[in-house]
C-alpha cells in the first residue's frame, strides 16, 4: 500500500500535465522538468548514496516521462498552428 501512496502524486502529475499544457504558455512545460530534478537532487543529499543507483534512475524516468510530455504537447501545438495557417492561406487564395 505504501508503494502505490507513493506513486500517486507522480499519477496525479502525469494526468494532469498535457491537460495543463494545452492552456498555459509553452515555455511553463520546462518549469515541471526542472522541479523534478532539484526534488532529485534534494532526496540524493537526504538520503545519502546509499540509494544512488534507485535515486539516479527515478530521475532519468522521471525527466525523460516529463519532457516527453512536454514535448508531446510542443508537436501538438506546431501541427495545429500549421493547419490554422494552411486553412488561412487556403481563403485568401478564394478571395483573389
Amino acid at each position: 500500500m505504501k508503494d502505490i501512496m507513493d506513486l500517486l502524486p507522480v499519477l496525479i502529475v502525469v494526468v494532469i500535465l498535457p491537460i495543463l499544457y494545452r492552456f498555459v504558455p509553452v515555455w511553463i512545460g520546462i518549469l515541471p522538468p526542472i522541479i523534478y530534478l532539484g526534488y532529485m537532487i534534494y532526496l540524493v543529499f537526504e538520503k545519502g548514496s546509499g540509494e544512488l543507483l534507485g535515486i539516479g534512475l527515478s530521475l532519468v524516468i522521471g525527466e525523460v516521462i516529463l519532457i516527453g510530455l512536454w514535448l508531446d504537447e510542443l508537436y501538438r501545438r506546431r501541427k495545429k498552428e500549421k493547419k490554422e495557417i494552411d486553412k488561412m492561406k487556403a481563403k485568401d487564395l478564394l478571395k483573389k
